[in-house]
């Protein structure tokens, strides 16, 4: 079988790191809410694709990061980036786009992030931005 794949439309986020406030003398540590509202995005795109669970299988995961051309950009060097020639070295970085990928998915396309045990993050620019997200199976190479 083929690895399954979705797309998470719009410019790729990464995550945040985790905020920790005093209130009332308690020290409470949250998730900034661009990042858990991307993750919910994840979320939701995966299972509306029919994403499938892996249970506690190893997985391999490539991520293709799409970014936006930047608006003042010239036509010459717009196609240089279309053609891959000129790559994002943008905010986020390929870590934290990572990051917020599979911790977004513990649970829904396996039981932990753990189990991810060969990834890759690329990043492109494109006219339309997006995320585009394949998972396999790494002991059996392919889909349950």
């Amino acid at each position: 079988m083929n690895p399954f794949t979705f797309t998470i439309p719009g410019k790729p986020i990464g995550k945040e790191r985790a905020r920790t406030v005093r209130q009332n003398g308690a020290i409470r540590t949250y998730t900034p809410e661009k990042t858990a509202v991307y993750q919910q995005l994840v979320q939701w795109t995966y299972k509306g694709a029919g994403g499938p669970h892996y249970g506690k299988n190893p997985v391999a995961i490539t991520i293709r990061a799409f970014f936006p051309i930047p608006k003042n950009t010239k036509k010459s060097e717009r196609q240089d980036m279309l053609d891959d020639i000129v790559k994002p070295t943008v905010t986020p970085d390929a870590d934290n786009i990572q990051k917020v990928i599979c911790d977004a998915l513990n649970g829904i396309a396996y039981e932990d992030d753990k189990q991810v045990v060969s990834s890759s993050v690329i990043k492109m620019y494109a006219q339309h931005p997006c995320v585009n997200v394949e998972i396999e199976d790494a002991e059996y190479g392919n889909s349950p």
